[in-house]
């Protein structure tokens, strides 16, 4: 039986071999290795990109190729 106070020897192995598990950082044995994990692991971070601002940027190119396909044509045209 597990004292008050003492981590679940399964989870802190998940930990070290950075495998997914729910954790409580709150908790101070798994909140000092969290922490030591996130100084260590900063090269595997990944950012959330928006992508309203990702579709608008596509938008502007698409519309800016249009319009220079538009006005080439009508240079052709008028000589």
């Amino acid at each position: 039986m597990m004292q008050f106070g003492q981590q679940p020897s399964f989870i802190i192995p998940a930990i070290l071999q950075q495998q997914p598990c729910i954790i409580a950082p709150a908790q101070p044995k798994i909140g000092n290795l969290v922490k030591d994990l996130q100084e260590n692991v900063d090269e595997d971070t990944m950012h959330a990109d928006s992508v309203k601002r990702k579709r608008k940027l596509k938008m502007k190119k698409h519309k800016l190729r249009k319009r220079r396909r538009l006005q080439r044509s009508l240079k052709k045209r008028l000589g």
